[in-house]
């Protein structure tokens, strides 16, 4: 069975999904965000070193002979037009602390330079790995970027590592935050699959087939809740019912249950 296939009848799950214990698995890789962050009047490549080293509680050390900013992990390099940020890499235990720099960037009104990149570090360099990832994730581009309220198309790029590009011109938190989990589960969905094959879903209801992939990748549970919400409220459709014929069948089914249960009066 293709892994890009959708889940039949997500709404069997509807009750038990949050009920669900969620195991937590082994890493297969380590992600890093880069962005090129618009320049504001009068403010430095060391103005925006600050910012990042107040949210994260270190001192900015500047290397002079390459001429960037060093904060921890993080580097700021200025490139003429506009600032180079990155980060450093890390794990999906410690998104929310990348995630807490960039808000504070935005808050001190910066912006991004049309994209967003997250890239997706396997542990061990491993072609297979990220081409089952390239496939999982370029199967649902289209619903990825309807759920995101995107412009423009993501940018998805095979490397050694996988570069998924997001068309924003605003830190949009929780876009962010749902396309590295989107990543982070691609990537252990990937790690356990012989192939991945890369089979377009149908796109007339397209809340329920964000949701039967979810429910396929395994965002189940409250770690899952903000980015499966961000992902799901802005689609149209029924998350429980592909069309009006499987709803009608569900409702049948549960008066039939009713009355099985009154022993067959009304």
């Amino acid at each position: 069975m293709g892994i890009v296939k959708t889940t039949a009848y997500p709404s069997r799950y509807m009750d038990e999904e949050d009920d669900i214990p969620v195991i937590q698995e082994p890493s297969v890789g380590k992600f890093h965000i880069h962005v090129d962050v618009i320049k504001r009047r009068g403010k430095t490549q060391r103005d925006l070193a600050q910012v990042v080293a107040l949210a994260m509680g270190i001192r900015p050390v500047y290397q002079k002979d390459e001429g960037y900013y060093q904060v921890g992990d993080w580097m700021v390099v200025d490139n003429i037009n506009y600032f180079s940020l990155s980060t450093g890499q890390f794990d999906i235990d410690e998104c929310e602390i990348t995630l807490h720099v960039l808000e504070l960037i935005n808050d001190r009104g910066y912006r991004p330079y049309d994209e967003i990149t997250i890239c997706f570090i396997p542990d061990v360099y491993d072609l297979k790995l990220v081409l089952n990832i390239y496939n999982i994730m370029e199967a649902r581009s289209t619903l990825i970027v309807q759920a995101l309220g995107l412009n423009e198309e993501i940018r998805i790029i095979v490397d050694q590592d996988l570069v998924f590009g997001i068309p924003l011109n605003a830190f949009c938190l929780s876009k962010i935050e749902a396309c590295v989990y989107l990543l982070w589960q691609a990537s252990l969905m990937a790690a356990s699959t012989g192939k991945a094959r890369m089979k377009p879903c149908d796109g007339s209801n397209p809340k329920f087939q964000m949701r039967s992939w979810l429910l396929r990748l395994g965002f189940i549970g409250d770690t899952y809740a903000r980015p499966r919400q961000t992902l799901l409220n802005g689609l149209a459709g029924d998350t429980a019912f592909f069309d009006g014929e499987g709803k009608e069948k569900a409702a049948m089914k549960r008066k039939a249950k009713r009355m099985a249960g009154q022993g067959g009066t009304l």
